[in-house]
């Protein structure tokens, strides 16, 4: 097998059992990685989320949809950004191509309800491929409303 460090031009040298050798031209091109906001359950289309929809035990539900280059062994993290602080669920290792759900607690979004005049938070999720190089997505926006 060969395995590419990097999109761009490489040169491959093989030889043959007969000790015969040569060198390829090849050009190494990768998957890149499209990445869509992250969608958090209940969100309607001005961005509110009305926390009396959250259950308790699970909290919310914030779904990593599956994105253009997803392959299994890429680590996904997701983070909550508000002016309390953030929160970072457990980083999740992709075993299957499909949505990857996280779940934010409850008790920290009625702390972000509680604590601010305006209830804002933003989602994004941090993709690490195998090998090291990393994407971020973009960024949902949504108000705490209840």
């Amino acid at each position: 097998g060969i395995e590419s460090r990097a999109d761009g031009a490489a040169t491959i040298t093989a030889s043959d059992t007969a000790g015969a050798e040569g060198s390829y031209l090849v050009t190494v091109t990768g998957n890149a990685l499209v990445l869509a906001r992250p969608e958090p359950d209940f969100m309607d289309s001005q961005g509110n989320i009305d926390i009396g929809d959250i259950s308790a035990s699970t909290g919310l539900r914030v779904v990593v949809k599956q994105y253009t280059g997803m392959a299994v062994g890429q680590a996904i993290t997701l983070t909550c950004y508000s002016a309390i602080g953030n929160h970072v669920p457990a980083t999740q290792t992709v075993a299957a191509l499909g949505d990857i759900a996280f779940h934010v607690p409850k008790s920290y979004i009625q702390d972000i309800v509680a604590a601010l005049e305006t209830p804002m938070a933003a989602f994004d999720y941090t993709v690490a491929v195998v090998g090291g190089a990393t994407a971020k997505s973009p960024r949902t926006n949504v108000t705490f409303i209840g």
